[in-house]
């Protein structure tokens, strides 16, 4: 969390043109930020321990938006997941690798002009997900839904608090036939660089 604000602030300073969310401005962001978890589940059954298994997840949101009038912007959302679970098992350990990446096109409009905004968003794009094999791979149509509140921390840096919906009808790359329903909800604290 130190780095992140650190690199915020970094920012903060480097960029001195006036910008927020006027017409023809720019911002980049992250809206969920940059995470990393990992987690060990050790499964328990009359007191008899069962297999480890250890999930190591890391994600990122970036996005770059343009304001086409003040306070609303349209942009591009990149979101790339990628998790490894590791299982103890009596064979020696198995791994699975999975990722998923979306690629969603948006709006955003903030409101008002103070130094505390709150703003909504939508988008529509394309979401992948799987492993490495094919039959586990799926994609199809998210459609993205998020809101929240951006903190001006000066005219170019804001740090972003919020929620975000995504919901996903995926098909499987081998059999067409075989859908997977994705909704995904997550709250979060990320930055933005507001440029002019």
């Amino acid at each position: 969390m130190k780095k992140l604000l650190l690199l915020v602030a970094v920012f903060a300073f480097a960029f001195s043109a006036q910008a927020q969310t006027e017409k023809g401005g720019w911002f980049f962001g992250a809206d969920a930020g940059v995470s990393f978890s990992s987690t060990k589940t050790t499964p328990e059954f009359n007191g008899t321990e069962g297999d480890d298994t250890t999930t190591s997840t890391f994600s990122i949101t970036p996005s770059a938006n343009y304001f086409v009038i003040d306070n609303l912007a349209v942009g591009l959302d990149l979101s790339f997941t990628s998790s490894n679970t590791k299982f103890d098992t009596e064979g020696g350990e198995q791994e699975v690798k999975s990722n998923s990446f979306g690629v969603i096109p948006n709006g955003t409009y903030f409101f008002g002009s103070s130094n505390t905004r709150p703003y909504i968003g939508a988008g529509a794009g394309l979401w992948s997900m799987g492993g490495e094999e094919d039959a586990t791979k799926f994609s199809g149509l998210a459609i993205k839904g998020q809101g929240g509140v951006a903190i001006f921390l000066n005219d170019t840096a804001a740090v972003n608090i919020g929620v975000e919906y995504v919901n996903a009808n995926l098909s499987n790359k081998e059999e067409s036939d075989l859908k997977n329903k994705m909704s995904i909800i997550s709250f979060g604290a990320g930055f933005s660089i507001f440029l002019k």
